[in-house]
């Protein structure tokens, strides 16, 4: 009997509901040592990722390069590299990431392959491959332009005490 991964979503969110901030940078996301070790704790396997264009151009902007700490790539989320954030690098950079963009004509960081457009079919029989969860990480267009993956998702979400609204943000 097989069994169908599921698709998870993992977020670090303001307690309003945002993902980022106006200019979509991840910068004012409070660091949370215990959340990177569970993270790094649950990293089991090849991992396959779902990406929105957005979501996938700021990984591989940061994630190939972090664990050289190459300046040219700073932490989104703060200063330093932890055991855990390099732990997730290795997880990150040897997965499968299926990115959804109408706009990329290509992607080119290992590993990944283009979807011009979501095929709720193609999601499903990924999803019957064999392998573990599928993971989006921010991609919030992504699930609430495809009914297909959101009533197909488990959502995660991190929340932090910060109201973007309070801060300018509506």
């Amino acid at each position: 009997m097989s069994t169908t991964r599921r698709i998870v979503m993992f977020n670090r969110v303001s307690a309003d509901g945002y993902f980022a901030d106006a200019n979509g940078k991840l910068d004012w996301v409070v660091q949370d040592e215990a959340l990177n070790k569970a993270a790094a704790a649950n990293l089991s396997g090849p991992g396959t990722m779902l990406l929105g264009r957005r979501t996938y151009d700021m990984f591989e902007a940061f994630w190939p390069h972090a664990l050289d700490d190459s300046a040219t790539a700073p932490d989104p989320h703060g200063p330093g590299r932890s055991k855990e954030i390099r732990a997730m690098a290795v997880w990150i950079n040897e997965a499968t990431k299926l990115v959804v963009s109408r706009t990329r004509k290509n992607v080119t960081w290992k590993n990944s392959r283009l979807f011009h457009k979501l095929d709720p079919r193609e999601i499903e029989a990924i999803k019957k491959q064999p392998g573990s969860d599928i993971m989006i990480f921010g991609s919030g267009s992504l699930v609430r332009s495809s009914p297909s993956v959101a009533s197909s998702t488990n959502i995660s979400s991190w929340s932090t005490r910060f109201f973007w609204e309070a801060a300018g943000r509506s």
